[in-house]
Order: C-alpha cells, then structure tokens, then sequence
C-alpha cells in the first residue's frame, strides 16, 4: 500500500510540475549568452505570449505582448528573452547555420503582400528589415525560409487586389533584390516555395497546369524555377466534404533521414483538423504521430531527427485566442509525446508558440 501512495504521488509530481528541467545531461554547463556564441546549433527559438500590466487613467491593466525567446534544446530552463514592443513574431525560421533568424511582424501588414519581414542577428542581438527596392514600401509576405549558404530566402504573397496571382520569390539579403522563383504563365496561376531539401531543390506547390499540365499539386522545383518532377504522394493531398483541396501545410525537410515532418489537413466529423505526420518524398513510408483531437501545427525537427518540436492549440479556442498554446515535443521512435517545456518556466509567459530548432 506504501508503494502504492509512493506511485501515485511520483505520477501527479511528473503530470504537474513544470517542464523546465534537462531533457538528457549535456556535456556542458553554459549560460544561455555561452551556448549564442559558442554552439548556436542546440538553440531552439519560439515565441512567448506574455502579459504586462501597466497604467492607464490611473487604473491597471493586462495587455499581451509577443517576444521572441531562445532556449537551450537540452535544458529548456536556459533560456533569453528578446523583447522588442514594436513587433508581434510570428512564422519563425533559423537560417541553416542558426547564425540569423527571420520572422514576420504581425503588426506590420501590406494588403498585396502580408506581414513585415524582420531578420535577426543570433550572435550581435541586431534587427535587420528590408524594402522592396529603392524608395518602395518595406518587403512583405508569407511563409518566409532561408536559402541553404544564408544568404537570402524564400517566401511568397498573397496575391494583389483583382489577381490570384501569387508567384514565388527568392530576395537575396546581400545585395538587398527580389527576384521571382518563376513566371507565371496564367494570371490564375500560384506558386508557394514550401522547404528546401538541398542547396540546388526545393518542394513548391503550384496549380500553374498551364505549365505543368497537371493538376495543383507538389512539385520539385531547382533554384533556377524549373520544374523537375511531381511529388506524386498522396500522403500531401486531400479533400474536404465539400471538395476543397486540403494541403499538407509548414513542411519541414530532414536531408539526413529524407523524411518530411508536416501539419497534416484532414476532414473532421465537423471541422477541418491538423495533426503531425511523416512521410517520405514518394509516400512510400508514412506515419502519423498525434490524433487532430488539438489543432496540432509548425512543425520542426530536433537533433539528429530523433524528436519534433511542435505548437499544439486547443480546438475550443479561435486562432487569434492564442493564450492556450503550447508547446510540444515527440519522440519519433516510440511515439510519445510530452510539453518541451512549459509557459510558467518563462517569466511573464502565458503562452507558447511557432517554434524552430
């Protein structure tokens, strides 16, 4: 009976207690400061939803504010906050060497492009933007990720007032120009740079048939904007009650293993849901690894391509109540799944979201 209370009371200690301890012992015992400079390469960087009070006509108030936080993969309690109050982050990508990190600002917002891009510097703790050309408004848009060298990245629009045009662009941060990926061929036409599998490929979505002369689908596509094959898997694809095309969505390439970890679209008894799988390029391996009961989404590999980093919301709560997300991680050998870490090991943070390792 003893060591059955003792069970019992280890159990509720292991559900309750805050994730903030090692995930395994690293070889080190660095600040957070220490492993920026020296070992970038186990920095995970997410976003923290944190409420402030302050003062106003003489009563106090919440207000919410987003920060970019990074934090040590193996001991999640190592960890620096980045607050800048002019910029709500979002979409978050480290660059292949985890020198620079680009986001969007949410607060910034061009009605024929999307949010504002920002880059920052890992090791100098500096914020970079940039404008479309000379003169022209701050470049904008959707989905950004980076080129394999660093030296620019990829992203896309929505599409301009009158078109569903949205062509695929690539701007390079060293000379500070946009160029587009490819020429649409149809003022229908929409081509969506998804991940980078190596320095010379990328995964695009496309429904430009005019040039494929296949229906919307993913394709391979080199840096040049030439197709090279369909990624016929089927795996990627799906269909609503009503029909609707349903998307694999925040796909995340690891060259190591050649799988690809996404948020996989699929139709509920009565909504459309996400949840977490891996596949291969041609479909022929295949597994999913959380149920869609949460709205499971952004995906990101951990080291070595043993674990999954991912942000987990709650069905009940709308997408812009984002003060129930949180952070999850899976293990993809056995399947299990666990918090990364939790909000209350974070000063002020409510929530957590849009991670990347």
């Amino acid at each position: 009976m003893k060591k059955l209370v003792i069970l019992i009371l280890f159990s509720y200690l292991i559900i309750n207690f805050p994730v903030c301890g090692f995930i395994t012992s690293p070889d080190y015992d660095w600040t957070i400061d220490d492993l920026i400079q020296k070992n970038p390469q186990d920095l995970v960087v997410l976003v923290a939803v944190c409420s402030e009070s302050y003062s106003e006509k003489g009563a106090y108030t919440n207000k919410l504010v987003l920060v970019l936080v990074l934090v040590d993969y193996y001991n999640p309690n190592n960890y620096k906050v980045i607050k800048n109050n002019s910029f709500w982050p979002s979409n978050l990508k480290f660059s292949h060497d985890k020198s620079k990190i680009i986001f969007c600002d949410e607060t910034h917002y061009l009605a024929d492009g999307g949010y504002q891009f920002f880059i920052y510097n890992v090791k100098d703790s500096t914020f970079r933007t940039f404008a479309r050309g000379e003169g022209s408004p701050p470049l904008c848009g959707i989905r950004p990720f980076w080129n394999h060298d660093g030296t620019g990245f990829y992203f896309t629009m929505w599409p301009p007032p009158f078109s569903l045009s949205t062509p695929g662009y690539f701007f390079d941060i060293t000379i500070e120009k946009r160029s587009n990926i490819v020429n649409n061929k149809s003022f229908w036409s929409a081509v969506y740079p998804e991940t980078l599998i190596d320095e010379n490929t990328l995964i695009v979505f496309s429904n430009d048939s005019l040039v494929t002369g296949q229906p919307p689908g993913f394709y391979l596509m080199d840096t040049d904007g030439n197709y090279l094959s369909r990624v016929n898997n089927p795996h990627l694809l799906g269909r609503s009650k009503s029909g609707m095309l349903l998307e694999a969505y925040d796909l995340d390439w690891n060259s190591k293993l050649g799988l690809l970890v996404y948020g996989e679209a699929f139709q509920g008894a009565y909504r459309i849901g996400s949840k977490i799988s891996v596949t291969n390029l041609d479909g022929t391996y295949y597994r999913n690894y959380t149920s869609g009961e949460n709205y499971d989404s952004e995906p990101a590999w951990g080291p070595d391509g043993k674990t999954i980093i991912f942000e987990r919301r709650p069905f009940l709560k709308w997408p812009s109540e984002f003060t129930s997300n949180r952070l999850m991680i899976l293990n993809i050998e056995t399947g299990k799944v666990r918090e990364f870490i939790s909000p209350s090991c974070i000063d002020g943070a409510i929530s957590l979201m849009s991670p990347d390792y």
